[in-house]
């Protein structure tokens, strides 16, 4: 599968994905580390969780916003 471009996830208890290029994301220990991405509104984000807390990922060559 080609790597693509930006990955956006949503967490148990979030209403919105919060989208991140590839390269601005750390996953090491079951930590996911996301840095400026980009929330609801296109709001500048940046997130450090535990990988279980991840309900759904999205994989795009766009940003796409749901």
């Amino acid at each position: 599968m080609k790597k693509l471009k930006y990955r956006a996830i949503i967490l148990k208890r979030f209403n919105h994905y919060l989208w991140f290029e590839e390269e601005k994301i750390t996953e090491i220990n079951g930590i996911f580390i996301g840095s400026n991405g980009w929330g609801k509104g296109g709001t500048l984000t940046s997130i450090k969780c535990y990988s279980k807390e991840i309900q759904s990922e999205i994989f795009s060559d766009e940003l796409q916003y749901i």
